[in-house]
């Protein structure tokens, strides 16, 4: 099947749908973050065809590990591949992999569309597959952003207990957490309060 697709993005057509042009033909591709928000237009995406009773749905990454992570994440019984993308939409392939080493529940369950059985079931399933993407995380390392698990948690249930959606709270959270910046209790909160004023 394709393995990957060099072109120029045309069309950004909103949640994570983006248009490849290469050699006079169009792709509908449904994008991960870093592919839908590069500033590059010329690109390598790489790419996994789905199809399903309903639709065929193309799939794309810049990065490998970031596919091969999907093919996992898409092996797990009841993680279907849109799931699959929303959650590697935001989050950090090293973090869910150490989390799925680590039995780390607390953390999987904050993922979007993982509650604590499905973070369960990703464990049992993925435990012993997850070493196959370890040797692409590292060629990635200094890619990943270091997420302090504990302050994310706490604040994630801090917003919630104020009326903001558990998937808007952790939006914003991983947004702030990508600015690599040291943060406190306090200071997060204002951080968080303070974009969804601006949203």
């Amino acid at each position: 099947m394709i393995y990957a697709i060099k072109g120029k993005i045309i069309e950004r057509a909103g949640e994570g749908l983006i248009i490849l042009e290469n050699r006079d033909i169009a792709y509908e591709i449904w994008a991960d973050k870093e592919l839908y928000e590069t500033e590059s237009s010329e690109v390598t995406v790489f790419t996994i065809f789905l199809p399903s009773e309903n639709e065929w749905r193309l799939f794309g990454f810049l990065k490998k590990e970031k596919k091969a992570f999907f093919q996992l994440l898409t092996t797990v019984n009841g993680l279907g591949a849109k799931t699959a993308m929303k959650i590697l939409y935001d989050a950090s392939v090293r973090e869910i992999a150490r989390s799925i080493l680590e039995n780390d529940l607390t953390y999987l369950s904050t993922l979007p569309n993982v509650g604590k059985k499905t973070a369960e079931r990703i464990v049992l399933e993925l435990k012993s597959k997850v070493k196959q993407v370890l040797p692409l995380l590292e060629e990635t390392q200094t890619d990943d952003v270091e997420v302090d698990l504990s302050l994310f948690q706490q604040a994630s249930e801090a917003l919630e207990a104020l009326g903001y959606s558990s998937v808007q709270s952790r939006r914003v959270l991983r947004e702030l957490f990508s600015e690599k910046k040291q943060w406190g209790m306090e200071e997060i909160l204002k951080a968080a309060l303070k974009k969804f004023f601006e949203k």
